[in-house]
């Protein structure tokens, strides 16, 4: 059904994130992440895919084109979600990889960024609780 959403409306970078997160929950994860793309050319300014791309790249082990994905997001204006604002998330994710990648000092910073933000971020307290 997606997919004919997509062919029905193949300038809807609104139509490619939800086929993509579909691609993503059913766990084909390469699949996911060119659909997010698309959607990304299609609107460089909805947010929503940037994040998904960044954690399906996490989960098929590309830290590195991940860390890319989460600077970008920083690159947009900030919006809210729950339970974090999306500049909030891209410096938790950020954390998570350069923890990842051994790099603890680093990680460290990137979750101080999401708490400042985000104080409250319960995952963020977790995260630097276990980097001290």
């Amino acid at each position: 059904m997606l997919s004919q959403i997509v062919q029905d409306s193949p300038q809807s970078a609104e139509a490619y994130f939800h086929l993509g997160l579909n691609l993503h929950l059913k766990l084909e994860f390469e699949a996911a992440i060119k659909t997010y793309q698309q959607a990304i050319q299609l609107d460089p300014t909805y947010d929503p895919p940037y994040t998904n791309m960044g954690l399906a790249l996490i989960e098929s082990d590309q830290l590195t084109e991940a860390s890319i994905v989460f600077k970008q997001v920083l690159s947009l204006p900030d919006r809210s979600e729950v339970p974090a604002s999306i500049h909030t998330l891209a410096h938790y994710n950020l954390a998570i990889i350069l923890k990842r990648q051994g790099e603890t000092n680093a990680a460290l910073q990137a979750v101080n960024a999401a708490l400042a933000i985000t104080p409250g971020f319960v995952q963020a307290q977790k995260l630097w609780q276990m980097l001290h």
